[in-house]
């Protein structure tokens, strides 16, 4: 009897149209998932954050993968510090999001955001994902599916860092 190994695409069916990218379908599941807007994996680079990977249909003026922002401009360096949680079903009721000028300028409604560690354990970004509306169904399991999901992607950018002649300015689009 001859065994056949399953190929990678029926292990992850391609959630993103035509893509074989691990990320992109790691972010448009989790999108889909939790009702988001956007969803997206930054890069940590010195004082700014990278968008690499982005799934953030009719928002293409706003954000765009290979674009930056100053870091401290965002929720991500609150959340790595401590000040703000990792989900926030309604950005209403948390005092702090409402001083970030993006909350208003997007705006942000809810979101889902969680660090992603490199091997070593220092931190390579972010993964994001928010709406434009408050998300009141939002609890702590989604929050565990995020974080299952940004430890998969971290895994897979990790994997791709350690490859020869591996472009660290990768990035994806989708929408």
């Amino acid at each position: 009897m001859k065994i056949v190994s399953p190929t990678s695409a029926a292990i992850v069916p391609r959630v993103v149209a035509g893509g074989d990218d691990v990320v992109m379908n790691l972010l448009a599941f989790v999108r889909t998932h939790l009702a988001m807007d956007i969803a997206y994996v930054s890069e940590f680079g010195g004082e700014e954050i990278v968008f690499r990977a982005v799934i953030a249909p009719g928002f293409a003026e706003s954000i765009a993968a290979g674009g930056t922002r100053p870091l401290k401009a965002g929720y991500c360096y609150h959340i790595v510090a401590g000040r703000l949680p990792e989900l926030i079903p309604d950005t209403a009721n948390e005092p702090l999001v409402q001083a970030i000028l993006v909350t208003h300028n997007m705006p942000i409604g809810s979101y889902v955001s969680v660090p992603m560690r490199r091997t070593d354990g220092t931190i390579y970004g972010m993964f994001y994902s928010f709406g434009k509306a408050a998300r009141p169904s939002l609890n702590s399991r989604d929050l565990e599916v995020v974080r299952a999901f940004a430890s998969l992607a971290a895994g897979v950018i990790g994997f791709w860092l350690k490859l020869p002649n591996t472009p660290l300015s990768k990035t994806w689009t989708c929408c």
